[in-house]
């Protein structure tokens, strides 16, 4: 199995990251399987503009010569797509926006009315890969943090397999109470890329264990603004 994973954190070792990399380490145990990382902020891929010539050459890649046609052949031999990345404003990091913008290339300019919709024809059909999203946030327990992104992603990639985490701030705080909290979590993460890699899926028991708060909001919001004090 062929799995590119699409680091869009600005940050080459982010907390996402953290959570993804004990994924991956899970997914790798029984069974090899070929693994890229690319972090996006380290390529040169610039915004789309929006010229749609893609949609009249239908070959699959973009007018611009930058880093991202490499991306998009990458995306085009991979099984799997792991989309890792910290929560912004409940949406997308640009960087990696960028990439999502970017995918235009897969889609033709044809339209057709499918479950009530209107959609386009594709070169490629993203939501035909398996598509795994990490995501993870600084806020407490709340699924409206992450309504807006699912609805994006849902829309885009079909139905992937979305694992939303919140109180990720926690997974770098030196704090030796939070550290077995903190291993669970990472542990858990190990043990569902193990489901993976058996079952090509991800149960839903397993996806509510990874999505479990760590702490309960008014003691995670105490610690946060307790940390803002001390660095103030």
């Amino acid at each position: 199995m062929k799995v590119l994973v699409l680091n869009g954190s600005p940050k080459k070792n982010s907390n996402t990251m953290m959570l993804t990399h004990a994924f991956l380490r899970g997914l790798n145990e029984e069974e090899k399987h070929e693994i890229q990382v690319v972090s996006v902020i380290e390529k040169d891929i610039g915004f789309c503009r929006g010229c749609l010539s893609c949609w009249f050459r239908q070959d699959g890649h973009c007018v611009i010569q930058d880093d991202m046609n490499d991306i998009l052949d990458d995306i085009i031999a991979s099984d799997v797509i792991l989309w890792s990345f910290p929560l912004y404003y409940h949406g997308i990091p640009a960087p990696l926006k960028a990439v999502l913008d970017r995918t235009n290339p897969f889609l033709k300019i044809d339209m057709r009315m499918e479950s009530g919709a209107a959609v386009h024809d594709t070169v490629v059909d993203l939501s035909a890969k398996k598509n795994i999203v990490i995501t993870g946030c600084g806020f407490p327990y709340d699924p409206r943090n992450f309504a807006p992104l699912k609805m994006q992603m849902e829309m885009i990639l079909g139905k992937p397999m979305m694992i939303c985490v919140y109180e990720t701030t926690l997974l770098t705080l030196p704090l030796p109470t939070i550290d077995p909290l903190k291993q669970r979590l990472l542990a858990a993460f190990t043990e569902a890329g193990k489901e993976f890699s058996r079952e090509g899926s991800i149960a839903q028991d397993t996806l509510r264990k990874l999505e479990e708060p760590m702490l309960p909001n008014e003691r995670y919001i105490q610690i946060i603004n307790h940390l803002k004090k001390e660095n103030g």
